[in-house]
């Protein structure tokens, strides 16, 4: 099973320990500390023990320390089948869907399953994991805040775009979402790992057309042009 799955982590230091412990050991030599978006050196400003680090200086309430690695993990493991992605590889890849009262692990499992009907392994080949996470992550976004409005006595299931202006009081706020979006993205627009499936979407749904010159029947090339698969923002994507 191939090793070296990525990961980040973000720390938010409490200004008395300068001691971290990552969720996964780390691959020998994979593993990156920034304070403050500012690279850290190992030997230097950190020591590594195991899944462990320790910062040479305690870092400050109001600091940030990022890590990134590649995980020493088996990675979820692409197949004929599906991505074998269980949902605690999952919630490593993705620490912001830990609350399990929030994402259950039912749910994060059906999720899953419905990728795998969907994304078809002959086309995304060995990033077919990815596509699955990104799949997934998009979906329990949008359960979520489903499940949130029928929580507050909402009617859960009505669709609407994402919100670009929003104010309390006199004081208002605005984005510039079409900076954010992909064009042509559709409901893929609706969350960030969605935009960033969708990048992908472009990327393997691009194939080569052929073209038939000579279409007899029997010959290898028989039947019509095969223009590619669909470059729509729907299911189409993931079935050719």
């Amino acid at each position: 099973m191939p090793l070296g799955y990525p990961t980040t982590q973000i720390f938010n230091p409490n200004g008395s320990t300068n001691e971290f412990t990552l969720s996964d050991l780390p691959a020998p030599g994979s593993l990156l500390i920034f304070w403050n978006g500012v690279a850290q050196t190992l030997g230097k400003d950190y020591s590594l023990a195991g899944s462990t680090f320790t910062m040479v200086l305690t870092p400050g309430r109001d600091d940030s320390l990022l890590a990134y690695y590649m995980s020493a993990s088996s990675a979820p493991v692409p197949t004929s089948s599906g991505c074998q992605l269980s949902t605690t590889q999952f919630r490593a890849d993705f620490p912001e869907f830990g609350n399990i009262g929030v994402f259950p692990d039912s749910m994060v499992q059906y999720w899953i399953r419905v990728a795998n009907l969907l994304l078809n392994p002959k086309v995304w080949c060995s990033a077919l994991c990815l596509a699955t996470e990104l799949f997934t992550a998009h979906q329990l976004t949008i359960e979520a805040e489903t499940m949130q409005t029928a929580n507050i006595g909402g009617f859960p299931g009505k669709s609407k775009g994402p919100i670009n202006n929003s104010g309390v009081g006199g004081v208002s706020v605005g984005y510039d979402s079409v900076q954010s979006s992909e064009a042509e993205g559709g409901h893929w627009n609706l969350t960030v790992y969605g935009t960033r499936l969708y990048r992908l979407i472009r990327m393997f749904g691009a194939r080569v057309t052929l073209l038939n010159p000579r279409g007899g029947p029997g010959t290898p090339f028989a039947g019509g042009a095969y223009s590619g698969p669909l470059m729509l923002p729907g299911m189409q994507n993931f079935g050719n």
